[in-house]
């Protein structure tokens, strides 16, 4: 179980800047607005699917942006937000050929979830995208692993979740799952070597 954002997805295209960075020139919206108005207020509801992703933007920017802002910030978001760690993309195709299942398990609306697994391509590095939104709870929440483990159908002990968030792996550790908390000096293969996983050549 693969984390995507902090792990995968690694910021901006480029410089690996937050996706944010330059929004206010190239958008026209303030990226502490878009932080005080919308991700603060809101997010937690959209990213577990309890609230639509654009309706939601143009409330919560009412009287800051328009519809065409709107959609350009949302084009903006999904295209900048697109930094791929290579490395670990094939690593987990190696992973795949030796026969263990690769899931990405994501705190993510259904928007952009959907433009990860099929623009950015992820659909070739594994088997399935999970996000919060699709099961309408987020990590760490233990319901999330309780229904990643059932829609799985293995024992927790069989789970290992790959992600940069101390909480979500404290989490995923106390629903019986292995964890381990990523950083960028990072190897994927080496990670899984240590859990007796050789990836095929």
């Amino acid at each position: 179980m693969m984390d995507v954002d902090g792990v995968v997805v690694t910021g901006r295209l480029g410089d690996g800047k937050g996706w944010d960075t330059d929004l206010e020139r190239n958008v026209g919206v303030s990226s502490e607005a878009l932080k005080a108005l919308f991700f603060a207020r809101y997010w937690d509801k959209v990213v577990a699917g309890k609230l639509p992703l654009r309706p939601t933007l143009e409330q919560a920017l009412s009287g800051l942006a328009n519809q065409n802002q709107i959609d350009a910030l949302v084009d903006y978001w999904f295209r900048m937000d697109a930094r791929l760690d290579q490395g670990v993309l094939e690593d987990l195709k190696h992973v795949r050929a030796s026969g263990l299942p690769v899931w990405f398990a994501t705190n993510q609306e259904l928007e952009r979830s959907d433009y990860l697994w099929n623009t950015l391509g992820l659909k070739d590095c594994a088997d399935r995208l999970v996000s919060s939104a699709q099961i309408g709870v987020a990590k760490p929440s233990p319901a999330f692993f309780v229904t990643l483990q059932e829609m799985t159908g293995n024992a927790a002990s069989e789970h290992l979740l790959v992600d940069d968030s101390a909480g979500n792996i404290a989490a995923a550790k106390a629903a019986g799952w292995h964890a381990v908390q990523w950083t960028a000096d990072m190897r994927l293969s080496d990670v899984l070597q240590e859990f007796g996983v050789e990836p095929a050549d």
